[in-house]
């Protein structure tokens, strides 16, 4: 019941946005707002201000901002929408998606800067590449940062924020006793080859994946996964992605006693050809909090990395080299906001991975309505821009023809994934 309400609140909250955003542009743009709608279908609630209706439906996925003029016809008012000024139009429709990458990144920097985010409170080095700019400068396994840059290291991310690439960096670390000080140039194609050692402790655990289910529980050791010697949490990251539907022994330690565990990663599709596995366990974290303006930029810089990776699955789609088999519908979204808020051992934690998931999916919600697809915001934006390069109007028989059409392929596809959902959803 929690994942349900959770679920349909950001929803509720991705939905106002988009369509406030068309809303708000829409009224700078003096254009006549006639309703304001969250859902579809037959009305629930209606409240009437001055000429403008605002309305929640019965079907809330998804939402609509009417006004006056935007549908084709022979001839116009003078404060119809389809004869206001390219800009205008072009803006109010592109208004919407906007507003979505715009709630990602104040919601990341709420997650950086106000809620906190989980971060390895641990300074100490448990790997070192060989061969790599860390080995030849001297870092060893073992070795404790105490500051870089003259900022002090409490935590893995406080080095990685205060590192300096293109420019001379100074490092301050502690070896047996010793205070040590080394200084290295790096630039944006070094890489630095260093873990921090995470001890292969579960610390928190996903009461629905496949270790819980298999017994494992929170504040086991993990010493063995089949033959692989764990010494610290991310040694067997690799080995459990790369068996996907596999069964893997998990040996732990559980007090006095050392237990076997049969576990079976649950398969996670990226592509056709990347499926990974995945258990449901993760290790020691503390909720860590940047300031202000530190939190900015990198909620700027999340929001281009999720918008990055967003455009590639898209690209991978287009070209056959993604399966349409991981799109996700309103049942994939119960699942990742379930997954979210049962994995956390706080509630600080909890929330936080929940902004996460909200900020990610308003950016896809971004993406996918710049898409020049028939009746999403794309498709319109494209169309002004046509009409503006030739001067005249296109003919509404056309657009309305196109649009139908759209629709539809839409709902299809809406209908589609809710079943590939279920048949998700079943198979688990």
């Amino acid at each position: 019941m929690l994942t349900l309400l959770i679920t349909i609140i950001i929803l509720s909250i991705l939905i106002i946005v988009h369509e406030g955003g068309h809303y708000l542009v829409a009224k700078l743009g003096g254009a006549v707002v006639e309703e304001f709608s969250i859902g579809f279908g037959p009305p629930i609630y209606q409240k009437k201000h001055a000429k403008e209706v605002i309305s929640i439906r019965s079907i809330p996925f998804g939402g609509y901002v009417k006004i006056k003029g935007q549908e084709r016809k022979e001839k116009y008012e003078e404060d119809d929408f389809n004869i206001k000024p390219y800009f205008v139009k072009a803006s109010v429709v592109l208004a919407g998606p906007f507003f979505n990458l715009l709630l990602a990144i104040v919601l990341y920097l709420v997650l950086y800067s106000v809620v906190g985010y989980p971060d390895t409170n641990i300074s100490h080095v448990g790997r070192v590449e060989h061969h790599s700019l860390a080995e030849r400068i001297g870092i060893q396994v073992g070795d404790s940062f105490l500051s870089i840059n003259n900022h002090p290291v409490k935590n893995w991310g406080d080095f990685w924020s205060k590192l300096k690439l293109g420019d001379t960096n100074t490092l301050m670390l502690s070896r047996n006793g010793s205070i040590l000080t080394m200084r290295f140039y790096m630039t944006d194609k070094d890489t630095l080859g260093i873990e921090p050692y995470i001890p292969p402790v579960v610390e928190a655990i996903e009461k629905d994946g496949a270790a819980y289910k298999s017994g494992i529980r929170r504040y086991d050791t993990i010493l063995m996964v089949d033959t692989l010697h764990v010494k610290m949490f991310q040694d067997m990251g690799e080995y459990i992605r790369k068996r996907p539907g596999d069964t893997i022994v998990f040996t732990v330690k559980r007090g006095i006693d050392t237990l076997k565990f049969k576990v079976i990663p649950e398969p996670i599709a990226m592509t056709e050809q990347d499926t990974f596995g995945k258990v449901g366990i993760a290790a020691y974290t503390r909720t860590v909090r940047m300031p202000l303006i530190e939190g900015v930029e990198n909620a700027v810089i999340r929001s281009y990395e999720i918008s990055y990776l967003t455009l590639k699955f898209l690209v991978y789609l287009i070209v056959g080299k993604a399966s349409f088999k991981n799109l996700g519908g309103i049942i994939t979204v119960g699942r990742l906001v379930h997954s979210s808020e049962s994995m956390g051992t706080s509630a600080l934690i909890k929330i936080s991975g929940i902004i996460n998931l909200t900020a990610a999916l308003s950016i896809n919600l971004f993406l996918l309505n710049l898409i020049p697809f028939p009746a999403l915001d794309g498709f319109h934006a494209t169309v002004f821009t046509i009409e503006a390069i030739l001067g005249r109007p296109l003919k509404r028989e056309i657009i309305e023809s196109i649009q139908f059409a759209g629709f539809v392929a839409l709902v299809i596809l809406m209908v589609v994934i809710t079943y590939m959902d279920l048949v998700k959803l079943w198979q688990r």
